[in-house]
């Protein structure tokens, strides 16, 4: 997927097609990164002595996970697991996070997995499996799998941490017996207009967590600016947990949670300190090049679809978001430019703000450039 002037249809919300792809295939492979050697195996392994339902593709290159400086800051360990296609050709492709405890983490096992290479087969040749899933657990050490165990040092800054809400006071639907695990933490974008001025704010939203462990609906309690409340809002909507228990059977849960938009809060300590990049975005479109710049536009691995709740009822929509893609192929600043709804909006950007690009290309070198996308909705929801 190419970023140009051209509309991106991004559904909100529903199953993607690598997600379709990932539910209709019989043999998926398991892949486990031990001492930097590659072993995989059928996830639906064949009885001993029976032939494999697939060949697992043996890797040339692996790229080492680096552990994300903010996290080691906060001695915060994490978790990711990611699966993903393998081109003929031997490069990765697809990738979808299936776990993964804060952005930080995210954005590290996308980047690596991005620079793996596999041995090269013949398009025709369908014995090899085609989708391998990748688990890499991150500990405050910066060690990556290959490891049993932590390095011992118990995380004093756990991303994320839901309340555990006093169920007695709740109604009896949402009463369950196991509270839902976080398995997916969608990064909660700071506005970028509160951003470049170091304005400082909190929000505190609802949700409820159905009992396919998406959240289902969403709603400000309290923020001291509308555009916090909007930016927690439509992380939170993506989400993904394991859903809560009760009598046996997956439930319902609600809860409140509360997030400090400021320069000590993990998300965001490394944004602050990329003033070079922040002061030059913001002065104008002379200070970073455009697309149209480029050797060629810079096209989109990572490029998760925007998340709204399925209650929340919108018109079809084409709106605008600009961000910044820096010379790493990150992107930065990701903020609506041209909305109607700022739900949807506010979807978008959040979405937008996960994606990861080939490093864009001036004259050979990367370079940080200033992007403007169209991503257009379906009508949906209610």
């Amino acid at each position: 997927m190419d970023v140009t002037e051209k509309h991106v249809a991004l559904p909100s919300g529903g199953t993607t097609g690598m997600e379709a792809l990932l539910h209709g295939v019989a043999a998926i492979c398991v892949a486990a990164l031990a001492m930097l050697a590659w072993n995989a195996a059928a996830d639906d392994a064949p009885a001993e002595g029976t032939a494999p339902k697939c060949l697992a593709r043996k890797v040339s290159y692996q790229e080492k996970p680096h552990y994300p400086l903010e996290m080691r800051y906060f001695a915060s360990n994490g978790e990711t697991v990611a699966m993903f296609e393998v081109s003929p050709e031997g490069a990765v492709v697809n990738p979808v996070l299936r776990r993964s405890a804060h952005s930080s983490f995210e954005r590290a096992t996308i980047g690596a997995l991005l620079k793996w290479r596999f041995e090269p087969v013949d398009p025709a040749e369908k014995s090899y499996c085609k989708i391998y899933t990748q688990r890499i657990e991150y500990d405050t050490l910066g060690h990556v799998p290959g490891r049993s165990g932590r390095s011992g040092v118990e995380s004093s800054h756990a991303p994320f941490q839901l309340q555990t809400a006093d169920l007695s006071k709740l109604p009896e639907d949402f009463r369950y017996d196991t509270a839902p695990e976080l398995l997916v933490s969608v990064p909660i974008v700071y506005p970028y207009e509160k951003l470049r001025h170091s304005d400082s704010g909190k929000a505190t939203v609802a949700f409820y967590v159905d009992p396919n462990g998406r959240v289902a609906k969403t709603q400000v309690v309290s923020a001291t600016d509308a555009v916090f409340g909007q930016a927690l809002q439509a992380a939170l909507a993506g989400w993904t947990f394991k859903p809560a228990i009760k009598n046996g059977a997956p439930s319902w849960a609600l809860f409140e949670y509360t997030h400090e938009f400021s320069q000590d809060e993990t998300s965001y300590i490394f944004e602050f300190q990329l003033p070079a990049l922040l002061s030059a975005y913001s002065g104008g479109s002379k200070l970073l090049p455009g697309l149209e710049q480029l050797d060629q536009p810079p096209q989109a691995l990572f490029h998760p679809v925007p998340v709204v709740e399925p209650t929340y009822a919108h018109k079809a929509e084409t709106l605008r978001v600009e961000f910044v893609i820096d010379a790493n192929g990150l992107v930065r600043y990701a903020h609506p430019i041209e909305f109607k709804d700022e739900r949807l909006a506010w979807a978008a950007v959040t979405a937008v703000s996960r994606w990861q690009f080939q490093p864009p290309m001036m004259e050979g070198k990367a370079v940080d450039v200033r992007a403007v996308m169209p991503v257009a909705f379906a009508a949906g929801g209610g």
